[in-house]
């Protein structure tokens, strides 16, 4: 990754590293001048989908997770990587749309986090399941 910043992080998803990364990307894009809204989008994007990658893929256990970002003058961009089962990122969209599927409550977070974002993708290379979203910043 190239640009005017850009990090990554691994981590083990557990319970408590979602909120460890998110606040490592805050503390991140702060140093690289981002506005507040930027910084609280992309950390509450990191942390839902570190916490998803450990509840879903992982089911409640551990595995590896990596975080990498970007800022470049024109767009900030954000993917999280897990090695889980392979998972349909659109169907998992389309299922939180559907609020009879979620009467139990929660499973609003992934469509939260896509209408963050300008784009959000869902892809999957060999073992690795990534998921990338993009924000443009002009």
């Amino acid at each position: 990754m190239s640009g005017l910043g850009w990090l990554e992080l691994k981590a083990s998803a557990e319970l408590s590293a979602g909120g460890v990364l998110a606040r490592l990307v805050d503390v991140a894009l702060a140093g690289l001048e981002c506005e507040a809204s930027l910084c609280h989008d992309a950390s509450l994007a990191v942390a839902e989908l570190v916490n998803n990658v450990h509840e879903h893929e992982y089911a409640g256990g551990r595995g590896p997770v990596v975080v990498r970002l970007r800022r470049s003058s024109a767009e900030l961009e954000l993917e999280v990587e897990s090695e889980g089962p392979p998972f349909d990122l659109q169907a998992a969209l389309d299922a939180e749309r559907d609020p009879l599927a979620n009467l139990e409550g929660g499973g609003f977070g992934l469509n939260l986090v896509a209408a963050l974002f300008d784009s959000i993708q869902g892809l999957r290379d060999g073992e690795v399941n990534r998921i990338r979203l993009s924000k443009s910043l002009t």
